[in-house]
């Protein structure tokens, strides 16, 4: 299965720009679409374009606006996979939001381009329609950059430096409860002495593949006094009994309490040791 990368912060403005594109797209293809079929339908276009050797400012001017609708259908095809992936909670790739948004910017320098040439023919729909195309790719591209730069993809993977035991120290057993989400209703065993890793990657004792949640999310050790011992390596947070626990420090907590992984959907219970 495809890593899915978490949104760092919160992902409402892009989810309601995505849902805007897509809007907008689905609208202005459906109108170059009627448009493109009604010059087409023109009997007079295509006797020019197929028969007439002469080159006249009306057939240029014509076919130049076909070349708009056309560049504007596989525009929108563009816009509206964007949008979609603009709603998304998580990132499977930034390669893909850097190319949509290449190709915005792309698109933008093309309506450029229309855009001299209807200034030099005066027509003031054209240029209205180059401004607006033109602006809504460059502010999609800008943002689809944006949201391709919140991707959580931690490399903290293996950085942290396992804690110093005292020699020979007494063996302590705890235990780890799935109370809600994907470990609901399982258990795992701890032992004082190693440490486990709760995460979205294969390799962690407890795995959750959840957007909120990193690949090294957080790491837990049973102490030797009976304890917990928390680490939060995640941008989204890990919370024990309500509260967040500072990241990248090593927390103490008392047993029998709950651990919630990034949000409410997946939430653990520390056991108390024996």
């Amino acid at each position: 299965m495809k890593e899915k990368y978490p949104i760092k912060g919160s992902n409402t403005f892009y989810k309601v720009w995505g849902i805007i594109v897509i809007v907008l797209a689905a609208i202005l293809g459906a109108v170059s679409l009627l448009f493109f079929i009604i010059i087409m339908a023109s009997a007079s276009l295509i006797q020019d374009i197929m028969y007439s050797t002469a080159i006249s400012a009306i057939r240029i001017f014509k076919i130049i606006w076909i070349s708009i609708i056309i560049c504007i259908e596989l525009n929108v095809t563009a816009k509206i996979f964007a949008g979609i992936a603009l709603i998304e909670d998580y990132i499977k790739s930034k390669g893909k939001f850097i190319a949509y948004a290449v190709e915005c910017f792309l698109m933008a320098v093309l309506c450029m381009f229309f855009l001299i040439f209807f200034i030099m023919r005066s027509s003031v729909s054209g240029i209205v329609i180059c401004l607006l195309l033109a602006g809504w790719n460059i502010a999609t591209g800008i943002i689809l950059i944006s949201k391709s730069g919140k991707a959580d993809m931690p490399e903290i993977d293996g950085d942290f430096t396992p804690p110093e035991f005292p020699p020979n120290p007494p063996l302590i057993h705890g235990t780890i409860e799935g109370i809600f989400g994907e470990f609901k209703g399982k258990q795992l065993s701890l032992n004082s002495g190693h440490i486990y890793k709760i995460g979205r990657e294969a390799g962690c004792d407890i795995q959750l593949v959840h957007p909120k949640v990193s690949r090294v999310h957080c790491i837990i050790r049973v102490m030797p006094s009976g304890g917990y011992q928390i680490t939060d390596y995640s941008y989204n947070g890990t919370f024990y009994e309500n509260q967040r626990l500072p990241k990248n420090i090593m927390q103490e907590v008392e047993p029998g309490g709950m651990l919630v992984i990034g949000e409410a959907d997946n939430v653990l219970r520390l056991n108390i040791p024996s």
